[in-house]
């Protein structure tokens, strides 16, 4: 067993060339542990740290809630298919833009294929 406190930083690598495969791999095996613990031990106090820059939970305020989005498109083929006109594209709205038809055409209520959809009733 190597004792690699009482080397010299300039002689370790010509101590490391002159051991055996099983020497260096004990070595190898030695650092790997130590640096198991440390990182370890380091994540714990990170984790403590972050833990404490976290606000409290209990003290916050409830979000507004936001209204429903009421669907704009529907698919003259499909009426169930609907797009608030919000986020991508769906397909079905691409290939109809493809085949000619407006965006005012797939428009609900505003004299298109589609009647609007039946709203629910919150009674």
């Amino acid at each position: 067993m190597i004792r690699m406190a009482n080397l010299a930083p300039v002689n370790l690598l010509a101590n490391y060339s002159s051991m055996s495969v099983n020497e260096l791999w004990e070595i190898h095996e030695k650092i790997s542990k130590l640096l198991e613990a440390k990182i370890l031990a380091e994540k714990k106090m990170l984790e403590r740290r972050l833990n404490s820059l976290q606000p409290a939970k209990t003290d916050r305020k409830a979000h507004r809630p936001y209204p429903p989005v009421v669907p704009k498109f529907a698919n003259p083929d499909d009426p169930s298919q609907v797009w608030s006109g919000r986020g991508k594209r769906p397909q079905w709205v691409t290939e109809k833009l493809a085949s000619g038809l407006t965006l005012e055409d797939l428009s609900i209520g505003r004299g298109s294929f589609v009647a609007a959809m039946p709203e629910e009733d919150d009674s």
